[in-house]
């Protein structure tokens, strides 16, 4: 036997237009979610959050043995695209 199955978490009304709103009116969004990288991600661009062109910077599950602070200050000293959102992904075992 073979089967396969799938549960998708809906979003409540109007949240991508809320957090659109939210980002235009200059407000920074942060999201803290129990989800896996993977589900966070997803959810993340359903809600808008996240744009497909949105210039990821993922340190989850690094082995870098400076101090999370070090590691964001020099991505924060980073030029990035003024064009694009940045999104910084970081789980807590990298924390």
């Amino acid at each position: 036997m073979v089967g396969a199955t799938g549960i998708e978490d809906r979003l409540q009304e109007e949240v991508p237009e809320t957090i659109y709103d939210l980002k235009r009116a200059g407000i920074k969004i942060w999201v803290l979610t129990g989800d896996k990288k993977e589900t966070a991600i997803n959810s993340g661009h359903s809600a808008g959050i996240l744009k497909l062109d949105s210039q990821m910077i993922d340190i989850c599950d690094t082995a870098d043995p400076r101090d999370m602070s070090t590691i964001i200050a020099e991505i924060a000293d980073t030029p990035f695209d003024e064009e694009k959102d940045v999104s910084l992904i970081v789980d807590g075992k990298s924390i």
